[in-house]
C-alpha cells in the first residue's frame, strides 16, 4: 500500500513539475495552467504528463489550442492539433514553403490522395508525402463532411514530420474533439473539450462539489494544492 501511495505521488510530483517547467517556457502563470488542465482530469495523470512532455520539448501553448489530448481506441493520448503543426512550421528557420496537390479517381469524380511538398531552404530535393483517402478515412463525421480538409490535413503532418524530424506520437484515427465526459457502450471514458469559450479570456472557474456557479478564483497556493490532490487520485 505504500510502495503504491509512493508511485501516486511521484507522478503527481512530476506532473507539477512539468507545469511549472511549461509555464516557465511560455511566461505563463502556473497556476493559471494548473487550473486549466482540470478539464482533463479523466483522461489520467499519465496521458497528462505525455501532453506536458509534448508541450515543453516543442513550445507548445495548451492555452492556445495547440497541443491537447485526444481519445484512442484503447486510452486516451496526447496529441499535437493542427494549431500546433502550423505553429512548428513556420517557426523552422529553414522552411520555405509548402504545396499540395489532388490526385482523382480514373473517372475524376472521387478524390483518392493529397500530395504534400515541403521545401527546405537548406535541401536540394523537397520533401514529398502522399496520403491515400482510403487508407487514412475515418468514421468521423467530419471526413464525411470536408473530406478534402482532412486528408490535407494529415498528409501536412505527416510531411513535416519527415521535413523536420518531429517526434509525436501518430494523430487517432477518431479525430473528434475531446470528450472527457461521455462514455461509449462499452463504459470507456473519453474526452471533452474545455466548457467555455478557449477565446474567453476569463474561464469559468474550478467549483467544489460539481457546482457550477462561477466565483473568484481561489489564491494560487490553494489552487495548486488541489490540482495536486487530484492528480495523486487520478494516477490510481
Amino acid at each position: 500500500m505504500k510502495a503504491t501511495t509512493n508511485y501516486e505521488d511521484s507522478f503527481g510530483a512530476m506532473v507539477l513539475q512539468k507545469i511549472n517547467r511549461l509555464s516557465q517556457l511560455l511566461e505563463i502563470d502556473s497556476s493559471e495552467l494548473s487550473l486549466w488542465m482540470e478539464q482533463f482530469e479523466s483522461a489520467g495523470t499519465q496521458s497528462i504528463l505525455g501532453m506536458l512532455h509534448l508541450a515543453c520539448i516543442h513550445r507548445l501553448d495548451p492555452l492556445l489550442g495547440e497541443v491537447s489530448i485526444w481519445p484512442g481506441e484503447q486510452e486516451p493520448y496526447p496529441s499535437i492539433t493542427m494549431d500546433g503543426w502550423m505553429k512548428l512550421i513556420n517557426q523552422h528557420p529553414s522552411f520555405m514553403g509548402v504545396e499540395f496537390k489532388e490526385g482523382l479517381s480514373q473517372d475524376s469524380t472521387n478524390l483518392e490522395y493529397i500530395e504534400c511538398t515541403i521545401y527546405r531552404s537548406d535541401r536540394t530535393i523537397p520533401i514529398r508525402v502522399r496520403e491515400y483517402l482510403d487508407e487514412v478515412k475515418a468514421d468521423h463525421p467530419q471526413w464525411k463532411t470536408m473530406p478534402r480538409r482532412m486528408l490535407r490535413h494529415r498528409a501536412l503532418q505527416q510531411c513535416a514530420r519527415l521535413a523536420f524530424g518531429i517526434s509525436t506520437p501518430e494523430t487517432p484515427s477518431t479525430l473528434g474533439k475531446p470528450n472527457l465526459n461521455s462514455k461509449t457502450s462499452n463504459g470507456t471514458q473519453k474526452m471533452e473539450e474545455a466548457s467555455y469559450d478557449k477565446k474567453s479570456s476569463n474561464p469559468p472557474h474550478a467549483i467544489p462539489n460539481g457546482a457550477t456557479k462561477t466565483s473568484a478564483p481561489p489564491d494560487k497556493q490553494s489552487r495548486t494544492q488541489a490540482v495536486k490532490q487530484k492528480l495523486s487520485h487520478h494516477a490510481s
